[in-house]
């Protein structure tokens, strides 16, 4: 692997700064899988016709993108900061299948947006609301609902982004914090891509967790 990276962090005043990174790297002789088949085993005590499949430095890779983040502050009752990142790029698949084709990154969303804030009332309540928006999901070819296997999908087809939104509330008094932290707080139900399993089937989505609350107490002596 061959990674070049070019970082710029600023300081615009003192309640104000930003950091972008730039970054492109080459990878050869990925480490990927390779499936050959089924094969016949006549008189074998288990499977008679296993599928064989092994791992190998066959695969190639580029990606490029950036990470950038503004983040700020007004007084003590107020700050926050927003992160956009992007990364493109593609990969070979082995496959003889797909010999000679390129795809794009695999699990990988091109752009992703993060904007959080944290605000202190006078009541010594800190509210700190976050919100998660991802852009469309690469997957691998084998997909059956996305891939390039499905005869209706395009060579790129991807998967659908997400939006989420997390709250996190801490009530202080004294030496007491009570900490409340929801995260997906609108429930919405959202994927990832999938992946192969044991028993040779291709997931297409993998559902994410709904819902989350999560409660604590810390006490400083």
């Amino acid at each position: 692997m061959r990674s070049v990276e070019l970082v710029w962090n600023q300081k615009w005043h003192k309640d104000l700064g930003s950091d972008v990174s730039l970054f492109y790297n080459r990878v050869t002789d990925l480490i990927v899988r390779r499936v050959k088949g089924k094969i016949s085993l006549p008189g074998h005590w288990g499977d008679p016709n296993p599928l064989v499949e092994w791992n190998d430095n066959s695969g190639e890779l580029r990606s490029y993108g950036m990470d950038s983040q503004i983040h700020y502050s007004l007084g003590k009752s107020l700050s926050g900061y927003v992160n956009y990142s992007l990364i493109n790029g593609y990969t070979t698949h082995p496959e003889q299948t797909y010999a000679g084709e390129t795809f794009d990154l695999f699990k990988i969303s091109t752009h992703k947006v993060m904007l959080g804030t944290t605000l202190k009332t006078p009541v010594n309540l800190s509210v700190t609301p976050r919100i998660r928006w991802v852009s469309e999901i690469g997957t691998r070819p084998e997909n059956s609902k996305y891939g390039r296997s499905n005869p209706n999908s395009g060579k790129h087809e991807k998967m659908s982004g997400y939006t989420l939104i997390d709250l996190n509330l801490v009530y202080t008094y004294k030496n007491l914090d009570v900490n409340l932290l929801v995260n997906n707080l609108f429930n919405n139900k959202y994927y990832t891509s999938g992946v192969a399993t044991e028993s040779g089937v291709y997931l297409p989505e993998v559902p994410q967790n709904l819902r989350r609350i999560l409660g604590g107490v810390t006490y400083h002596f």
